[in-house]
């Protein structure tokens, strides 16, 4: 748990009001170079190894299904793919809403800045969700790309004190 404390203190994170819709954006600084990071994402032999194992087509307009182990498929389409700085895709988990994520990757001198947003949710509640949901999965591609074993059975604790809002 000591461990998620670090690593959470270097994740920043905003809710952005787009005025009919809301987002969360996460940010944060992983100590790998720009190819590693954009691997751990993009190839499929990679991606179960910190997130979840995907089937389908990986390229634009391709769908993509992950099993992230729980209770009903995640379900993505490719929008965007500008190796290794833009992936863009449609989100949806089982029945519910489709949104779209973006992740965005920038050379950060010998390491990386990782830039993750959540559009399309419908309240503020919603996108802090979302962007909890994802605090768990970049913690987990934080220690897979440094080499640790990925979190067990860590119980997050509640983050809505870091969320700031920022206007859209």
């Amino acid at each position: 748990m000591d461990e998620y404390f670090r690593g959470s203190k270097s994740t920043r994170r905003e809710l952005r009001d787009h005025g009919s819709a809301w987002s969360s954006l996460l940010r944060r600084r992983l100590g790998a170079p720009i190819e590693r990071v954009w691997a751990a994402w993009t190839d499929p032999e990679v991606l179960p190894k910190w997130l979840g194992k995907p089937t389908g087509t990986f390229a634009v307009g391709g769908t993509i299904v992950l099993d992230l182990s729980q209770p009903r498929p995640t379900t993505c389409k490719i929008v965007a793919c500008e190796a290794p700085t833009l992936l863009r895709t449609t989100w949806r988990y089982g029945d519910f809403g489709e949104s779209e994520v973006e992740l965005r990757l920038a050379r950060d001198g010998d390491g990386t800045t990782l830039e993750l947003e959540h559009f399309a949710c419908s309240t503020a509640d919603e996108a802090r969700g979302t962007g909890g949901g994802w605090e768990v999965a970049i913690h987990s591609l934080d220690n897979f790309l440094r080499g640790l074993p990925p979190p067990s059975d860590i119980t997050f604790p509640a983050m809505d004190h870091a969320w700031s809002r920022v206007a859209g």
